[in-house]
């Protein structure tokens, strides 16, 4: 899927440890990248930007709970493109 990244949050970690970040989309959809290597990629570029990759869909017990949308694995491939500026 592609999305347009207008918003990207500070890095958290899970009750396990792992790291992760959340981002917001144009359409305010919150996407959960996980891994440290994608928190450095996502951390990398200049908002806005669009990303291409492949998501889960998280449950409705997990949208209602904590809003996250969609959630990319860490061993997924992320590509980035800029949004130019008018």
């Amino acid at each position: 899927m592609k999305f347009e990244i207008v918003k990207v949050y500070d890095p958290k970690r899970s009750s396990n440890g792992k790291p992760y970040l959340n981002c917001k989309t144009k359409n305010s959809i919150l996407i959960s990248f996980w891994g440290l290597k994608h928190v450095r990629e996502v951390q990398q570029q200049t908002v806005p930007f669009r990303v291409t990759c492949k998501v889960k869909e998280t449950s409705i017990e997990v949208i209602s709970k904590i809003n996250v949308r969609f959630w990319v694995r860490e061993n997924q491939d992320l590509k980035f493109s800029p949004i130019k500026k008018k």
